[in-house]
């Protein structure tokens, strides 16, 4: 608890001009594909979505196999976007992570440029650790979002991530306990 306390309270810093190029990739990707979605009535001019036309769109391009929301509406989301067949509709799935990186991430990247982020750190039941406020342990896979974050001067990041380490920990303790473990004759093998 002691050490994640104090890379809390230490903090993480980005870079400025990653968090700069990134945010300028995500607009320009969405940007562009934002005009043909305009032309084809799938965004109105002021760049909000068009929900009934994505809905009736979506309902054309599946038919009787349109996907449905638990509420009974025509499902709108990435993977039934994805699968329609509509090159307009899987054009707007494809700009989704891009819109949501800049709305939720590129804002948070940008506060770790002026003064450090200091995520709360804690422990889940499975022993894990979790981070709160922001969650920096869950970042998008996406490049360029990850690459934001940079050591202090003078110091580097270590990442270090060992192949099934809680099994082997746990039949480790089983050898100490017992003196035999299934598991350990399985990992070993």
């Amino acid at each position: 608890a002691w050490p994640l306390h104090l890379l809390g309270a230490w903090g993480m810093r980005t870079d400025p001009e990653a968090v700069e190029a990134l945010e300028q990739d995500l607009s320009l990707s969405v940007d562009e594909a934002m005009v043909i979605l305009q032309r084809k009535g799938l965004y109105r001019p002021n760049r909000t979505k068009d929900m009934k036309e994505v809905r009736r769109r979506v309902k054309a391009a599946l038919g009787e196999a349109t996907p449905l929301t638990p509420k009974g509406s025509v499902s709108t989301s990435v993977e039934t976007l994805e699968a329609s067949g509509d090159e307009d509709l899987q054009l707007l799935a494809s700009i989704s992570n891009d819109q949501k990186l800049l709305s939720t991430y590129v804002p948070l990247l940008r506060k770790g440029t002026e003064k450090p982020l200091n995520p709360r750190y804690g422990l889940v039941d499975s022993g894990r650790t979790s981070a709160s406020k922001p969650n920096v342990q869950n970042q998008p896979r996406r490049g360029g979002a990850r690459e934001c974050f940079v050591p202090r001067p003078g110091k580097l990041f270590v990442c270090a991530d060992y192949h099934v380490a809680e099994l082997c920990g746990l039949a480790q303790v089983l050898l100490d306990l017992f003196g035999e473990s299934e598991m350990a004759r399985a990992l070993q093998a």
